[in-house]
């Protein structure tokens, strides 16, 4: 989970009892901001130590496609990217994650290198210390098939929201490619990160970029990460989930 490169100056990030860090990223340099957190605390309390239960159950269910290029941006230790190149039926050519922080990136290869699945799956997976705002395709042939988007939104400072969706618009393939934003945290709440979502918001940004939605809804509990799921933690907040595609 990462926020966007920009730069301003430095401050201080705190967290709280839901494992996200809280703080003002328009007052802090964004990957000074993010890495901080990865080199004082190694096993960050925003880690949840799995891949999303709702990405696995979608990924059973045959929800998600399984060829040609996945996107995580803000992928942190890449749970979901492991969880993702070794679904059975995977046909991928490549699952990048990318990660602002160094520290994050490093922690995500190591995790990737030492997990215990298919080694030959596991070799679609790459994680690359990238901006995604800056991200550029050399082609439409590189466009992505599947994108997951998962605390990134909610990490990013609000005005940076239109490009957000302006760029997962430019990413992904249109018609059969398939945007999955699990949306986090859901309450009422100031400041961030991580911002305030809701399932409005994430309406309001990405249909007029040309999306619509399958899917969109509040999720229930077993689909939650543990403290995710509105029944604890300092704003009880929840999780909900969007399944997208863009028409052409």
């Amino acid at each position: 989970m990462t926020g966007t490169g920009e730069a301003a100056t430095q401050a201080h990030a705190s967290k709280d009892s839901t494992g996200l860090p809280s703080g003002p990223p328009e007052q802090a340099d964004q990957r000074h901001f993010w890495d901080t957190l990865w080199i004082n605390e190694p096993m960050p309390r925003f880690d949840m130590r799995c891949a999303s239960p709702c990405l696995i159950r979608y990924l059973a269910e045959g929800k998600i496609p399984l060829t040609g290029r996945a996107l995580v941006p803000g992928c942190g230790r890449g749970y979901d990217l492991l969880a993702l190149a070794t679904a059975a039926g995977t046909k991928w050519s490549e699952v990048l994650g990318m990660d602002l922080s160094p520290t994050g990136v490093a922690a995500a290869q190591a995790y990737i290198k030492e997990g215990e699945a298919d080694k030959d799956k596991k070799r679609t997976c790459r994680v690359e210390h990238s901006d995604f705002f800056e991200y550029t395709l050399s082609s439409d042939d590189e466009k992505f098939s599947f994108i997951y988007d998962y605390t990134f939104a909610c990490a990013i400072p609000p005005h940076l929201r239109e490009a957000w969706a302006r760029q997962m618009r430019d990413l992904l393939v249109p018609e059969t490619g398939v945007l999955m934003t699990l949306i986090y945290p859901i309450c009422e709440k100031d400041g961030g990160p991580p911002y305030r979502m809701s399932l409005e918001i994430i309406r309001g940004l990405l249909e007029p970029m040309g999306f619509v939605a399958e899917t969109l809804c509040l999720l229930p509990q077993e689909l939650c990460h543990p403290g995710r799921d509105g029944t604890s933690g300092q704003w009880k907040a929840t999780s909900g989930v969007g399944l997208w595609r863009l028409q052409k």
